[in-house]
C-alpha cells in the first residue's frame, strides 16, 4: 500500500473577521470607520483618544491608529467590508 503524505497549510496573511450589528444606518456605521475625526471619538477604551495617523478605507488601503501617547502604532490593511441589511 502506497504511503501518503500530509502537508498542513499555513496562512501567511492570517485574517481577523468580526461581525457585529450596530444601531445606526450603514452610510453612519461606514463613515465612523473611515472618517478620522470619527473614528478617534470611538475607537479604543473609554477615557483614552485614538489618533488616527493614516486611513485609506479602500480594499488593501492601510489604517495605522494608536491610543495617545502610546507606542507602536496600529498598522493594518483592510480587506473589505460588507454590510447585510
Amino acid at each position: 500500500m502506497p504511503q501518503t503524505q500530509k502537508t498542513d497549510a499555513v496562512d501567511q496573511n492570517p485574517v481577523l473577521r468580526i461581525t457585529r450589528n450596530f444601531n445606526a444606518p450603514p452610510k453612519r456605521v461606514y463613515a465612523a470607520f473611515t472618517n478620522p475625526g470619527d473614528l478617534e471619538k470611538w475607537f479604543g477604551p473609554e477615557g483614552v483618544n485614538c489618533i488616527v495617523h493614516e486611513i485609506d478605507p479602500r480594499p488593501r488601503g492601510a489604517l495605522k491608529k494608536a491610543p495617545e501617547q502610546a507606542q507602536p502604532l496600529s498598522k493594518g490593511n483592510r480587506r473589505h467590508r460588507v454590510w447585510h441589511g
